[in-house]
């Protein structure tokens, strides 16, 4: 007896589960292309607070990104980047907010900056460390902050992705 051909419905049914299986395997970290640049899936990402309560999330392809932040004199690396989404409406779990964005890219010494036309962020059930408040606007931040970013530029290019912030101390609103 002859094997039988797939069917349409055999192939749908392979495509589906493809797709699921994709879709299931891992979250997207990486941030694509803004302004035909690669980013790529970012080393580190932070977040803190202002005074004012304004949160903000910073992405970057510094390893220790929170340690750049803090140092007195720029980097000497002649080439990196930074994403940054902020908001002023209060952190609420798995709640889309809108919030503004901000890109920089740093090649060969030449700064080029992108300010979002619209951004979106979310962010998961928050874990403290301790028992202070996690959103603590005296102390700073003292947790990981897990979630997800959408950033529209000007240019015509999205930025989204999950990311896992570690909590910064230094003045994110500073830049680099």
């Amino acid at each position: 007896m002859p094997a039988r051909l797939p069917t349409v419905r055999d192939l749908l049914h392979g495509l589906v589960a493809a797709a699921l299986l994709g879709v299931a395997g891992c979250a997207d970290t990486s941030l694509d292309t803004l302004d035909g640049v690669r980013l790529g899936e970012p080393q580190s990402a932070v977040w803190g607070l202002d005074p004012n309560g304004t949160a903000m999330v910073v992405l970057s392809d510094f390893p220790d990104l929170c340690d750049a932040l803090e140092a007195i004199e720029p980097p000497s690396q002649q080439a990196w980047w930074v994403v940054s989404v902020w908001t002023d409406a209060a952190l609420r779990e798995e709640t889309p907010l809108a919030a503004s964005g901000f890109a920089s890219i740093t090649q060969g010494g030449q700064v080029t900056e992108y300010a979002a036309r619209a951004a979106e962020i979310e962010v998961g059930p928050m874990a403290e460390d301790d028992d202070d408040d996690a959103l603590d606007t005296e102390d700073g931040p003292e947790t990981t902050l897990d979630g997800h970013v959408r950033v529209e530029f000007e240019t015509g290019d999205t930025l989204e992705a999950e990311f896992e912030a570690d909590a910064c101390t230094a003045s994110l609103f500073r830049g680099l």
